[in-house]
């Protein structure tokens, strides 16, 4: 999943985006996220005009360091649930790199 991340600040941020495929539902990803305690917010909602991109806006400032891990684990519970596509395209892109 690392491919999907994106850091856009300096590297003074405190924020990720994890983009998504165009078919996510960023919105339902983020609302059960949410409710597992996971606070993410859709990238969607932040665009005005219709081509809006799908994504994951994640804050990691307040987030302590030794829970991070198993934060990432319930987001990745609710991508396989919502956007299974996605872990598809990781795996393969994987298997094509990996040594043989």
């Amino acid at each position: 999943m690392p491919y999907a991340l994106s850091d856009f600040s300096d590297n003074a941020g405190l924020h990720l985006i994890l983009n998504l495929p165009a078919e996510a539902d960023d919105v339902a990803i983020a609302r059960e996220a949410n409710a597992r305690h996971i606070l993410v917010r859709p990238l969607s909602r932040y665009y005005l005009t219709a081509a809006r991109k799908k994504g994951l806006l994640m804050g990691f400032a307040s987030q302590p360091e030794e829970q991070m891990a198993s934060a990432f684990s319930v987001l990745l519970g609710c991508l396989q649930t919502h956007c299974p596509q996605m872990l598809l395209l990781r795996e393969d892109a994987e298997n094509k790199h990996a040594p043989t």
